[in-house]
């Protein structure tokens, strides 16, 4: 009897364990206005202020985050922040500059809001917020950009691919908090309002506005420094958020593609729907268990 109760509670333990390490999406923003939708677990999260389409978003100890974007129902660029406290979102210390198709990443201690958009004026600054305030840095991109996508490495490093500064780019850098930037090898084709993100010891980046087609997927080997193509996706996808999610590699959303999402079980891609349409949003990933 009591080794009966014994393997009953290890169970019991380890399905809770389970269902704790579980994750979801959360996709936030975007052109279909203010609603929050998580996959493939329901979050019960509040919906976002007011529209917002290009704006950024993190998670900074374990906490979501949204900054900037352009509010088409206000006329105008945001530079305000949100973070996410038991489903409710209070808004923060905001930015110091007005950012749209930006990029904002956690890195160790901080978070990085890198680049983006003004109007027609694309932005080469870089701002830190250490969870109490925005300061603008003085390091600079090598060239300004928007609609490029960041992968955080390290607790002191970003890599930076592709992005818009007038015409499509391809190139990589690497940021170092400390030392600065470093060029990596160029992507295989440009691209821009794609996605990327870290998938083992390789970032996969996917979808786009790319000459190779906006389904094709590419990853980079963050040891030798090399690239390979990987299995396109099902539909060309462009203004997508990109997560990994439970092990698993996930597309969102994008541009006449605002209503599915695709999966890849490491031979091809899936295609799952959404209950919300999901274009120039943004994601993270977070425990299903949050709220």
């Amino acid at each position: 009897m009591k080794g009966s109760i014994l393997n009953i509670t290890i169970f019991l333990l380890l399905q809770v364990r389970n269902i704790y390490l579980e994750e979801t999406a959360v996709l936030i923003g975007g052109w279909y206005g203010t609603k929050v939708e998580s996959y493939p677990c329901k979050l019960d999260v509040e919906d976002i202020d007011t529209d917002l389409d290009g704006l950024g978003a993190t998670v900074y100890k374990g906490q979501m985050y949204y900054c900037g974007g352009y509010a088409y129902s206000l006329g105008k660029y945001r530079k305000s922040c949100w973070r996410n406290e038991a489903g409710s979102w209070r808004e923060v210390a905001e930015m110091n500059m007005e950012r749209q198709y930006f990029t904002m990443n956690s890195v160790g201690d901080i978070v990085l809001a890198v680049g983006g958009v003004v109007v027609r004026e694309h932005l080469d600054t870089i701002e830190q917020f250490d969870g109490t305030s925005w300061i603008i840095l003085k390091d600079r991109l090598r060239s300004p950009r928007s609609n490029h996508c960041a992968v955080t490495i390290s607790d002191s490093e970003i890599v930076l691919l592709g992005g818009y500064d007038g015409k499509i780019q391809a190139y990589v850098e690497k940021y170092h908090t400390l030392d600065g930037w470093t060029t990596l090898p160029n992507m295989l084709a440009a691209r821009s309002d794609h996605d990327c993100v870290l998938y083992g010891d390789e970032i996969v980046v996917a979808g786009g506005i790319t000459p190779n087609g906006g389904d094709s997927v590419e990853a980079l080997n963050l040891k030798t420094l090399e690239w390979r193509r990987l299995p396109s996706l099902q539909l060309s996808r462009d203004f997508v958020s990109m997560e990994v999610v439970n092990g698993d590699l996930m597309v969102f959303g994008g541009y006449g593609t605002e209503y599915s999402a695709e999966v890849f079980d490491g031979k091809e891609w899936r295609r799952v729907n959404l209950e919300e349409g999901h274009l120039y949003h943004s994601s993270v990933t977070m425990p299903c268990s949050e709220f």
